[in-house]
């Protein structure tokens, strides 16, 4: 998914299409998203696939946009699994119009734990089409002590 096609899942149409900003285009939100420091995904809110992730996002998960586009779900065996069902079933409850803030581990590619804190939100729709965004408000690295304890 593009960045464009993000930008018209957060944003109103008014702002998007020239409603009051008439003749503003909506690429100043495209260039945005993608320079944000704070990490933003766009998931599917099916399967939690990655529809779309900006360069913070990739940068964090240590894989190129594009790697993580071909396999969109690749993201969650990076979740240290004591964290994943506890990550899955925020995401299988999240309803229409609700957040959670959920804190969960996630291993890189260079071996290091991370504490990641996301913020998760339902994008209007029906379950079926319906998309979840977020966006990752702190990264902490763990120290090798506190890695191993499924204490958050």
């Amino acid at each position: 998914m593009t960045a464009k096609k993000i930008v018209d899942q957060l944003m109103p149409s008014s702002i998007t299409s020239g409603g009051t900003n008439r003749g503003v285009e909506s690429s100043w939100c495209v260039d945005l998203i993608d320079h944000l420091p704070q990490g933003v995904r766009l998931l599917s809110g099916i399967d939690y696939a990655v529809l779309y992730l900006n360069r913070a996002a990739a940068d964090l998960w240590q894989t190129p946009v594009s790697a993580t586009l071909e396999q969109p779900q690749d993201w969650l065996n990076w979740v240290m699994e004591g964290d994943r069902h506890r990550l899955l079933r925020c995401l299988q409850q999240l309803g229409s119009k609700e957040t959670s803030i959920v804190n969960y581990r996630l291993r890189g590619k260079d071996g290091k734990i991370r504490l990641l804190e996301e913020k998760f939100w339902r994008v209007e729709g029906d379950r079926e089409a319906s998309r979840i965004n977020t966006m990752i408000l702190r990264v902490e690295e763990l120290e090798e002590t506190a890695i191993e304890s499924d204490q958050l």
